[in-house]
């Protein structure tokens, strides 16, 4: 199957990148209404509904990959950045966080205030929403890495990555430092990004399907046993330090799923572009606390009211809906004023 060329620039870019982009994003919702929203399995759980709890367990990190992936993405195409585009990212930040306060005014869920309004405008991505710092990070210091990428042998790279990832696996997964924060830092973006990089520039060998299988299967294999059997057990060393995005299997088989979507026939599909340009409102959404508190109360609601195969497809109906609704909040609002305001101030 063709693999876009190193050289394919941003014009390139075929929809299964973008299929991919919509994926890493669904998974979002669904470790935020897993774990996130429904705590860890308990070892009582474990014991007494162990298919229950293995579902649970391989639904967690099936999707686990999802930050990794998007930060994999854009370390594959190789982040461009410049004023407009970084711009454009702190822009749709701080329409969404903006309107979501706005909207809660309006409905009477909350009470307006300047001091109200500055945290929920400014302080939500800036504090609460650590994914948005950390990728600002990861774009600002991008040209910096892109230049080191372009000078590095194939041999630097690699002796780079080893380094960096024995590091963050000692660092973080074992001793529990905070410098990485569990793969949440924009540290972790940096070796991602340089991951992805070596990967397309120089990984050729491993852009095959059985290796890409092989880094999805094999490491969440792993990460399912170890997670059950820890909580099983009641082994928090374990079950702590596996759910986390720096953790080396989870790193893995984030790179199984870039490799597979890599090997995929490339595919034009106005339809997935255009989902693809408006799903990290969906990210921006969900984690509002204003949001997610509602999201996490109803994801509780139907995980009592219903059980088995109707209670994961009643979670899965939602997190589709609220997918939805956030990708048409985008396209429809958050798209139009941005081109409102690039009219207003067009390039010279």
């Amino acid at each position: 199957m063709k693999i876009l060329s190193v050289t394919d620039g941003p014009s390139a870019r075929s929809s299964n990148f973008e299929l991919l982009r919509i994926l890493a994003m669904f998974f979002v919702l669904v470790v935020h209404a897993d774990y996130a929203a429904l705590r860890q399995p308990t070892s009582a759980e474990a014991l007494a509904a162990p298919l229950a709890t293995w579902t649970r367990v391989v639904i967690e990190f099936v999707a686990l990959v999802s930050v990794n992936i998007f930060v994999l993405i854009s370390g594959w195409f190789g982040i461009r950045a410049g004023a407009r585009g970084f711009c454009k990212l702190l822009f749709q930040v701080a329409f969404f966080s903006t309107f979501t306060y706005f909207a809660f005014v309006s409905f009477g869920k909350a009470d307006f205030s300047f001091g109200g309004l500055w945290f929920n405008a400014v302080e939500v991505w800036a504090v609460e929403q650590w994914f948005v710092m950390s990728y600002m990070v990861l774009f600002i210091v991008s040209p910096l890495l892109n230049a080191y990428v372009e000078k590095a042998s194939a041999r630097q790279l690699v002796l780079f990555l080893l380094a960096f990832y024995a590091l963050q696996t000692f660092a973080d997964v074992v001793c529990d430092s905070s410098d990485f924060n569990r793969g949440y830092s924009a540290m972790s973006f940096v070796g991602l990004y340089l991951l992805a990089r070596f990967v397309r520039l120089h990984g050729r060998r491993l852009l095959t399907l059985p290796v890409a299988w092989g880094l999805i299967l094999v490491p969440c294999v792993l990460d399912c046993i170890l997670d059950f059997y820890g909580i099983r057990a009641v082994i928090p060393d374990i079950t702590q330090r596996v759910i986390r995005y720096s953790n080396p299997l989870v790193v893995a088989q984030s790179v199984g799923f870039l490799i597979l979507f890599a090997r995929m026939k490339p595919f034009v599909s106005r339809v997935v572009n255009a989902v693809s340009s408006g799903c990290f409102a969906v990210y921006l959404l969900n984690m509002n606390p204003l949001i997610y508190i509602h999201f996490k109360n109803y994801v509780k609601g139907l995980y009592g009211e219903y059980s088995g195969a109707t209670c994961i497809a009643a979670i899965f109906a939602f997190l589709l809906v609220f997918f939805a609704a956030s990708v048409a909040a985008d396209l429809l609002l958050r798209q139009s004023a941005w081109k409102a305001v690039e009219k207003a101030f067009p390039r010279r």
